[in-house]
């Protein structure tokens, strides 16, 4: 009879409610510290870095191409990468050659993000503008000649200050936001990078998942306002790890359309919601180099 409880176990434990109950899921602690280091960048590259977080190994190698082929220029190179079989979003990244060798010198930060991206996007995105709201509050996040600062009641954007012009620079997760608050959970430690502006000549939009266009599903969304909230009342931690989801839904043909400052959609918070298939997204997705 025992042997026949543990026989009945262990298939439940292979059974496909056990294997989803065994994805992993991040806490607020561990949120925070994966989004820190890039919650400030413009909102079309948090897109892109999140979408390219789900595939850690086209990461990998995209970074080494980058490596070998630094002295491309920006649309030399994002054309140069156009007929490997990375997603658009690794694509793209390849314009920020910085940026992605970081993805790729920290591996478990990449299938973390990923990880919590799939499966937790409102927690995801109500935790950008959370932090957002941190680095605004503390004077780290302002307009200036690269960039402009939109706060409304959907929460806060952040847009390049010209044109197809976007800036990328390395900022410490440690002092932007006023102090860390989590001494258990810090963000991974990047090597600084000396940033460039760079020139984006077209913008590619990528649906994927979302049951409505990216600016009707945005300007019907209200952020979540940041609070503070003593620390001991802060949701648990749950420690878990796993292997990155790998998505195996195709990414549809991308457009190119151009866009008057104006007309970019707000990085908005989104409401809860119940998780839903893995390959459930949008995404932003733009070229450029400098």
């Amino acid at each position: 009879m025992r042997f026949l409880i543990l026989l009945f176990c262990a298939a439940l434990s292979f059974s496909p409610a056990g294997a989803q109950a065994q994805q992993p899921y991040y806490g607020q602690a561990e949120l925070d510290a994966l989004l820190a280091p890039i919650a400030l960048y413009p909102d079309d590259v948090v897109q892109l870095v999140l979408d390219a977080s789900t595939a850690p190994g086209e990461v990998a190698e995209a970074a080494k191409w980058s490596r070998v082929n630094r002295g491309m220029t920006a649309e030399d190179a994002v054309r140069a990468v156009q007929e490997y079989s990375w997603r658009p979003s690794v694509k793209a990244m390849v314009a920020y050659p910085d940026l992605i060798e970081r993805m790729a010198d920290s591996p478990q930060w990449t299938f973390d993000l990923g990880n919590a991206w799939v499966a937790q996007q409102a927690e995801v995105m109500n935790t950008v503008q959370a932090l957002r709201q941190r680095a605004y509050a503390s004077g780290t996040l302002r307009s200036d000649a690269y960039q402009t600062v939109q706060a409304s009641d959907q929460g806060i954007a952040v847009v390049p200050a010209m044109p197809y012009i976007y800036y990328v620079p390395y900022y410490d997760p440690l002092i932007v936001y006023g102090g860390w608050w989590w001494p258990a959970y810090r963000p991974c430690y990047w090597r600084p990078w000396r940033a460039q502006p760079v020139f984006v000549t077209n913008v590619v939009v990528v649906h994927r998942g979302f049951r409505a266009p990216a600016a009707q599903f945005q300007n019907r969304i209200q952020a979540q306002p940041f609070r503070r909230v003593p620390e001991a009342m802060r949701q648990p931690i749950v420690q878990s790890r796993g292997q990155p989801i790998v998505q195996q839904s195709h990414v549809q043909p991308a457009f190119t359309q151009q866009r008057q400052m104006m007309q970019r959609p707000v990085f908005a918070a989104q409401p809860q919601f119940h998780r839903e298939s893995g390959g459930q997204r949008q995404h932003s997705q733009h070229r450029g180099r400098s």
